[in-house]
């Protein structure tokens, strides 16, 4: 089963506050099946987030059952999941789906959402941990 694609951009459905989103649809565009935001009625992406088309905007996860990957959409000052999309995260754990993050606060160390992905079998995806600890560095470059 291919990757099918939920943007979580709960209560920040703009073109600058959902910058990841705006980004995973413009270049993933085949994987996406919609953008969870509870906040607003269902609609087009292109109406809220100025790309995607007719692109769904859903306001809940039971809108698009086929998503079995999660990807948080926006990049909120001091990297930390928002509370208002925590239950929305933990639900889509809950259901199996994997989920994909790119916030400053890894999301495997969150002791309820990695316990809750350890029993559903979902993956948690924290994009900015990884092993490199090398640093470019000016050498030999002349001023």
């Amino acid at each position: 089963m291919g990757r099918k694609i939920l943007i979580l951009t709960e209560g920040l459905s703009s073109p600058h506050s959902a910058k990841t989103a705006c980004s995973v649809i413009r270049y993933r565009r085949d994987e996406v099946v919609g953008v969870l935001d509870t906040t607003v009625p269902p609609q087009p992406a292109q109406a809220l987030l100025e790309v995607g088309g007719d692109l769904p905007v859903v306001n809940s996860l039971d809108a698009l059952p086929e998503a079995n990957v999660l990807i948080i959409g926006i990049a909120p000052s001091g990297g930390s999941l928002p509370a208002p999309m925590r239950a929305l995260v933990l639900g889509a754990i809950k259901r199996g789906m994997d989920v994909e993050s790119g916030l400053h606060e890894f999301l495997n160390d969150d002791v309820e959402l990695a316990a809750a992905a350890k029993a559903s079998g979902s993956v948690l995806r924290d994009l900015r941990h990884n092993n490199e600890r090398d640093v470019a560095r000016r050498q030999n470059i002349s001023a």
